[in-house]
């Protein structure tokens, strides 16, 4: 069965309810960039290797992070290969099952036009 990517509207996340907020700048060119970026915002630890495999780990922990409830925002979708792109929304999508099981909130938000991205990485027709 397929399942949606778990997006969600930067318009419909009220800020208020989350113990962290981190918001993901638009324009972001290569994944050096989306690392440099992730690694800011969200206080990635000093051992972050700034590859795929370490943001995969990272992202699905944020044990430094403080509180249940987490946000990630995204103010445009990283302008990566396609590869890239589906390696990125993977790992998103494999952070926000692994803090579920953990008893956190990962909350992913998008801008409204990127939903077709996330839909495409799903296989989700709308």
């Amino acid at each position: 069965m397929t399942r949606a990517f778990p997006f969600v509207r930067n318009a419909d996340v009220d800020i208020r309810l989350y113990d962290f907020v981190a918001r993901v700048r638009g324009g972001i060119q290569s994944k050096e960039e989306l690392f440099d970026e992730l690694a800011s915002k969200l206080n990635l630890p000093a051992y972050f290797g700034r590859n795929w495999e370490a943001l995969d780990e990272c992202l699905s922990e944020l044990d430094w992070l403080p509180g249940k409830r987490i946000a990630i925002l995204h103010d445009g979708a990283p302008h990566l290969s396609r590869r890239e792109l589906v390696i990125y929304l993977s790992i998103l999508d494999a952070s926000w099952i692994a803090l579920e099981d953990a008893g956190r909130l990962l909350t992913i938000g998008f801008p409204a036009q990127t939903q077709v991205l996330t839909d495409a990485w799903s296989g989700v027709k709308r």
